[in-house]
């Protein structure tokens, strides 16, 4: 066999014995560089703390570095920048991915929301999907409402509205089956009463999505919207009475659930239980009813 041939046939065992040892210079070199400050030829102050870095390894990662150094602002001459409004913490954190490409393992979602909000300044898309994605891979029934709410209050993605808008469609279609198979998981869980009336009401259409059409007989569907709205008033009733026939009374028919929840909602209504005119408290159901043959939706008023 000629020496070319045998180096073609070996090419891959080759290249995997030298792809191991490769790969852990491109993370492990830059990292002890900077920890002995080697070449270092930039400071970035964090809240009085400051970061020795190198100007290339923070523009490969980060465009804002990258439009910081191609400025010619003075913080460039100078050769140093201050980021305010961040704290040591979560910038130990960013600073440390950039230079290994690794995000500590194990953070609570308030760190990853803080990480996130910083990759998101420094324009660091990688290391937002990874932040996002450690944020989401704990999201279970009992807590998806109040990881839905976070998320809605995080800036992440704000350079990239495709990646944003499809992030939220997988939570929220997370969120809807969640709502559909374990709503009690969902009613107890803390963020459940942290809804605002318009995240609530959403909830609700979700869940109401399930109601069958029939006559006034009792409902397990009608049961379980007035508990989560009796559980979501009982929260903050002085602030929330108002929200009754503004905005749910429409969702839940008094002649579909059980006498107790009956006059658990006349209570919240600041009447006596055993309140004879229901017909006259019961606004009506909407049902949103999804057509076999068309599959549109249907808005039915039941009573």
């Amino acid at each position: 066999m000629s020496h070319r041939g045998y180096f073609d046939s070996n090419k891959l065992k080759l290249d995997e014995l030298g792809a191991s040892k490769w790969q852990k210079d491109r993370t492990r070199k830059p990292k002890e560089m900077l920890q002995r400050n080697e070449f270092t030829d930039f400071i970035i102050k964090v809240d009085g703390k400051e970061y020795r870095a190198h100007r290339l390894i923070l523009a490969i990662h980060s465009d804002y570095f990258h439009g910081l150094f191609s400025s010619g602002m003075k913080e460039v001459s100078e050769g140093v920048v201050e980021l305010k409004g961040i704290k040591v913490e979560v910038f130990d954190l960013v600073f440390s991915y950039i230079y290994t490409g690794q995000l500590k393992a194990e953070l609570s979602d308030e760190a990853l929301s803080e990480v996130v909000e910083v990759a998101s300044m420094l324009q660091i898309p990688d290391l937002e999907v990874q932040s996002v994605g450690a944020f989401l891979a704990t999201m279970k029934p009992s807590n998806c409402i109040e990881k839905k709410i976070q998320l809605s209050q995080m800036q992440a993605f704000a350079n990239d509205p495709d990646l944003r808008e499809g992030v939220h469609k997988t939570l929220d279609d997370f969120v809807g089956e969640a709502i559909k198979d374990s709503w009690k998981e969902i009613v107890q869980s803390p963020g459940f009463v942290e809804l605002d009336i318009h995240d609530l009401t959403n909830v609700l259409r979700i869940k109401s999505r399930e109601e069958e059409l029939g006559d006034f007989s009792y409902s397990f569907t009608q049961s379980d919207l007035m508990q989560g709205i009796c559980h979501w008033l009982t929260h903050d009733l002085d602030n929330r009475q108002d929200f009754i026939e503004s905005h749910l009374a429409s969702f839940y028919c008094l002649h579909q659930v059980s006498g107790g929840q009956v006059n658990t909602m006349l209570k919240l209504q600041g009447r006596s239980p055993g309140f004879k005119d229901v017909d006259e408290l019961c606004q009506g159901i909407h049902l949103n009813l999804i057509n076999r043959y068309t599959r549109s939706y249907i808005i039915i008023k039941a009573c």
